[in-house]
Formats: C-alpha cells, structure tokens, sequence
C-alpha cells in the first residue's frame, strides 16, 4: 500500500480514480444482475402464486378421481371461461375462473397479494378482481359488475344468446402480472359452472408441489397417469419464452456493463505503469538491498488485487444501496410500464451465484490489469534503474 499511494501526483488522482471506476463498474454490474433476477423471481411468484406449480386442462374423459403422487400437496379443481364484464356503460374481456372455496388455501397463496377486502365467497356470485380493473373503473369491495358471457345456438353455431349475471367484489388483488390485474377475475366454482351451465363439470386442476424444483419430473409422471389428450404444464412452459429472454438478456447486459469494469482496470493499468516509470530508482534500490524479480512481481499484482478487492466491495455496497432505492422508486412513481414488462413492480434479488460472477470476474480482471506492469517492473534491471533513476 506504501508502494501504490507513495507520492503526491498518485494521491491526487490516478489510482483513485482507478478505484472509483472499479466502484462504480461493480455497482451497476450488481444492480443489473438484481434487477434482472428481481424479474424472474417476481414472475415466477406470480405464476405460482396463481396457478400452482402444475397446470391439468382435460380434454378428454373427466377422470374418475384426482391425480395421486407422492410430490403433490393439494389439487384445486378449476372452470375457467372468457366473458364479459360490464358496469356504467364500460365493457371489457376478462378470463373468470371458478376456484373451489374449500381447497384454494392450500394451493394458492393470494393472502399476501390482497390489497382491499377479504379472501371470501359470502355473496351470490362473489369475485376476486385485480387492481387494474380496479383502479380503471374505480371499484372497491361491496362494487357491483355483470357478468355477460354469449352462448352458442345450439343447432345454429351463428346465433349467440347471452347469460348475465351480476356479481360482487369482495377482494382486490395484485395478481402480480400486469394483464391478469386488468382481465382475471376469480369466484367460486359454483357460481361458474351455474353461469356456464355446465353442472358439476370442470375443466382441470391445479397443482401445488412440495418443491418447485420437482415440476418437470411432476409433469412426466403426471402424463404417464392421465389420458394423452390432457394438457400439462409447469409454471415455467407457461410463459417459457419470457424466461428465456430474460436469461438471454441477464448474459447480454453482464457483458456490456462489464465493459465499464473493462475500462475502469485499463486505469489501473496506467496508474501502475506510470508508478513503475516514477519509482525505478527505488525499485532499484529494492533490488540492491536483496528484493528478487519474483517478489517484485508479486507487490505489483498485490496492488492490482487489493485496487480489485477494494473495488468490489465498495461496488457491492453501493449496488445494493442503489437496489433498495430502485425498489422506493417503484412504489412511488411508475418506472416499468406492465402492458411492456408485463410486470407494474418488481422486487429486486440479489442471487449469491451473481454476486459470485461478479466478484470474480473483476478481480480478474484486475489481476490481468495489474500484469503488465508488474512485467515490466520484473524485467527493469539495477542497473537501469541507477542509470535512469
């Protein structure tokens, strides 16, 4: 440390310099990896959160009894339909899922997206609606809202007659997805399949596991038991191609944030090439007084490393202050817009394995940075250093 802050000019700028861009590089490589893994993390908790872990829709014969395996906690039966929902002369599509009021608890976690309400079905035809829908027609719990949904003509396919029911908000959620707050609503299966008449009938279940990580194995056996015409999914099939872009992205925008790292050790370089310039005399003298080549070699790569080290967690801090800020943003101004995101907020994650990626990668690069000079340094002989000293 003596060696690499000796001298009013170093002081004065390059090597901090040097260490405010490795600070700076970390700290935006930390909230970027956060943001991202927020991201996945928040998606996939609304999807779990609302469909389970596995998705049954039957289309062939109704199966006698409910699946069995040893991985599963609960299953949920479900009627889901699209209709319409109208109030005020304001009509919009929705998608209405009936629930069995009986088991939902166990295979849904909607206690903690409730926002206004109770999570009960003492109504008529009582609903569960998202706060985008909430908030575009200004309902609150106790609102009224019909429920249209056209049916077929039986004999004659072109003619539709229609079915209107009205219902009543008991609850407004966060569903977590930005076009399920603006189009799902939830009620009780039986007031669904009254309104769809479709007696006890239903179109599938939904699965809760034991571990999240057990889905695919889930599903293979699940299609070994049920018939080959049912459809099974996980969480992740069900909006596969936004996780993939979002691990497409995360590599991408490492890579390119990265750069600023990159550029932030090309000073570390200067820094210590120019101390190596400044201080050959007393290198030399170092070398005079029994200092090896090979010690030598190793100060230099120690100042590289202890600038890295130094670096990073001055980065690490700062990213994770400027995470937490990034999530008080989010509460109070609208930084991410749902209908492009698909998600209004998210909450940011900081994973080990990124912060691990992170670590290491700098302080490589440091390392690698710190190289060069240090060969110089190895390869700068007594003599030269008397000479030019």
């Amino acid at each position: 440390m003596r060696f690499l802050l000796h001298g009013r000019k170093t002081r004065e700028g390059s090597a901090y310099l040097a260490l405010v861009g490795i600070i700076l590089g970390s700290a935006c490589l930390v909230v970027a990896m956060s943001v991202m893994s927020g991201f996945e993390k928040s998606l996939q908790a609304s999807m779990i959160d609302l469909t389970g872990h596995v998705q049954v829709v039957l289309r062939g014969k109704k199966p006698v009894g409910q699946p069995q395996l040893d991985e599963i906690v609960s299953v949920l039966p479900f009627l889901r339909t699209e209709a319409l929902a109208a109030q005020n002369g304001k009509v919009t599509g929705v998608i209405l899922q009936g629930i069995d009021p009986e088991k939902f608890k166990s295979t849904l976690q909607l206690e903690n997206r409730l926002q206004k309400g109770q999570l009960d079905f003492n109504a008529h035809f009582p609903i569960w609606i998202g706060k985008g829908l909430a908030e575009k027609w200004n309902l609150q719990p106790g609102s009224k809202l019909r429920i249209i949904l056209p049916v077929g003509g039986g004999d004659k396919p072109e003619q539709f007659h229609r079915k209107i029911d009205e219902a009543e908000v008991r609850a407004v959620l966060d569903f977590g997805k930005h076009e399920w707050n603006e189009r799902f609503i939830i009620s009780d299966l039986t007031s669904v399949q009254n309104l769809t008449a479709t007696g006890n009938n239903y179109h599938g279940f939904l699965i809760r596991l034991h571990n999240a990580e057990q889905t695919k194995q889930t599903v293979e056996k699940l299609r070994a038991v049920l018939s080959p015409q049912d459809w099974i999914s996980d969480w992740r099939e069900l909006n596969e191609n936004l996780f993939e872009a979002v691990r497409l992205e995360r590599r991408v925008i490492f890579l390119v944030i990265f750069l600023i790292v990159l550029i932030a050790a090309m000073n570390i370089t200067s820094t210590l090439f120019v101390s190596v310039i400044r201080k050959t005399q007393q290198i030399s003298s170092l070398r005079v007084l029994g200092l090896t080549r090979a010690s030598l070699l190793r100060v230099f790569l120690w100042q590289g490393l202890l600038l890295g080290l130094t670096g990073l967690a001055g980065g690490i801090i700062l990213g994770v202050i400027f995470g937490y800020i990034f999530e008080w943003l989010q509460r109070h101004f609208l930084l991410m817009s749902g209908s492009v995101y698909k998600l209004d907020q998210i909450q940011v994650a900081f994973r080990g394995i990124d912060l691990a990626a992170i670590s290491l990668a700098t302080v490589f690069i440091c390392v690698i940075a710190a190289l060069i000079p240090a060969l110089r340094s190895y390869r700068l002989t007594i003599m030269e250093g008397i000479r030019y000293g």
